[in-house]
């Protein structure tokens, strides 16, 4: 299926002017690399809506992602760690919801992270939502 309406429909929610959007990838996710065009802002917008049915479950609830973007919200405010801040829609909501294929989607926006030093030669650290690189000394 082609989710460029489904995209463009989130962003819509959002305070974006002429985004240019790139698709990431679609596997647990459906993700795109949002840039505003003529700024230097980048964010990760994040359909949750899974590949296939098996990779469906409790953590693409509403609730669930909820409870994930307040807990990179309150790590973001008590720690000095690069982490993606979650970004409010336009009616100060962290959850956005569309309907795809007659099925209720949850989505969300976070803001970009550009890494602070090259991929290579990092070690790969799993948080329970994120994903952080510490370079290897």
């Amino acid at each position: 299926m082609d989710y460029t309406k489904c995209f463009k429909e989130v962003l819509l929610k959002y305070s974006f002017i002429d985004p240019i959007v790139e698709l990431i990838r679609h596997n647990e996710n459906i993700t795109y690399k949002v840039k505003e065009k003529g700024s230097a802002d980048t964010y990760l917008l994040r359909m949750h809506k899974p590949v296939t049915k098996n990779m469906q479950g409790m953590h693409n609830t509403r609730e669930a992602i909820q409870s994930e973007l307040e807990y990179l919200l309150a790590w973001s405010v008590h720690s000095d760690l690069p982490v993606q801040i979650p970004v409010s829609n336009l009616n100060g909501k962290l959850v956005t919801s569309v309907v795809i294929e007659c099925e209720e989607v949850h989505c969300s926006v976070l803001k970009w992270i550009v890494p602070l030093w090259p991929k290579v030669n990092c070690e790969i650290l799993y948080y329970p939502f994120t994903l952080i690189l510490f370079p290897e000394e």
